[in-house]
Parts: C-alpha cells; sequence; structure tokens
C-alpha cells in the first residue's frame, strides 16, 4: 500500500542512508590512519607523496571527503553532542593526514556553516568547532613523530606555496 511504501521510503531515508554514508566516512578515515601509522608505501591501498588516501584514489579526494564527513557529522540530528563532537575530531584529523590545504580549509567552512545552520545553541556549535581546530592540531603536533607525512597543515605553512601562489596569481 502507499502507507508501508511511504514508510519504508523514509526508514531509508531518515535511518539507512545517513548510517551508510557515515560508516563509509569512517572506513575512509579508518583506512587513512592505518596508511598513516604503517606507512603503507606499496600496493593498492599505499599513501601517495606522503599524504593518505584512504579509499579514494587520491590525497585530494580523501581530503574532499573527510571535509564534507566532518560536516555531516556536525549536523547529524539527534545524536548526542560528545559522540559528534568525537567524530567532528576524527575526521579533522583524517583531513590533515590527506595533505589537502584546501579540504582543510574546506571542512572548517562546511563544519562552520552547519554550525550556523542547523545548532540552535552557541554552546554546541562552539564544542563542534573547537571539535574540528583541536583535531587539526593534535595531528599537526603528532604528525613530527610520524616521520616524513606531509599534512594539510604542514603543507600551508610551508605555503609560500611552493610557487603556486605565483601560478594563481598569474592565472
Amino acid at each position: 500500500s502507499g502507507d508501508e511504501s511511504r514508510r519504508w521510503r523514509d526508514f531509508g531515508y531518515y535511518l539507512v542512508f545517513p548510517a551508510a554514508l557515515l560508516a563509509g566516512v569512517t572506513l575512509n578515515a579508518l583506512v587513512g590512519f592505518v596508511q598513516v601509522i604503517f606507512t603503507v608505501e606499496s600496493g593498492p591501498y599505499a599513501m601517495q607523496f606522503s599524504r593518505a588516501t584512504g579509499l579514494t584514489p587520491s590525497p585530494v579526494y580523501f581530503g574532499a571527503l573527510m571535509a564534507v564527513g566532518a560536516a555531516l557529522v556536525a549536523g547529524w540530528p539527534g545524536r548526542r553532542l560528545g559522540v559528534r563532537a568525537a567524530l567532528v575530531l576524527v575526521a579533522a584529523v583524517a583531513v590533515d593526514l590527506s595533505g589537502s590545504r584546501v579540504a582543510l580549509l574546506a571542512g572548517l567552512a562546511a563544519v562552520g556553516a552547519t554550525v550556523l545552520l542547523v545548532e540552535r545553541s552557541w554552546r554546541s556549535g562552539a564544542v563542534l568547532m573547537v571539535a574540528y581546530l583541536v583535531g587539526l592540531w593534535l595531528d599537526a603536533v603528532s604528525g613530527s613523530s610520524l616521520g616524513g607525512l606531509r599534512s594539510s597543515t604542514d603543507r600551508l605553512a610551508d605555503a609560500g606555496g611552493g610557487g603556486r601562489l605565483d601560478a594563481w596569481r598569474y592565472g
């Protein structure tokens, strides 16, 4: 009947789809952590240019996925603030492991926009933003002990852009 099909559609939309999406983002983050911890340099799940890729073909894709994942969990309805903040922190660490400078800034903007549009209290929004920034900071601090890892914060700090800013200016 129409009511039953609507109920199944709502079940998929409100429960299954977000959970599957979060599971995929979490799995990618875990693969990225394993790549960095064990310095995977060969095989189908190897890092590229000393940057984590997760299950994606490129560190840039991995960073973008993790930035979107951070925004997704920041706005996850019906979940406790502590759980969301912990997942935002994990996604922020993964963003930094990707080495993508654009993803680092896009994640910050996406989490900020989610907080502004979804959160009803300033306290919750502040906790989620601080969780993202702490995740970036944790990876920046621990990155030096991982030897040779090119995190986003390291690459951003290097940026005179390595010539990239000049290319953008000429473009």
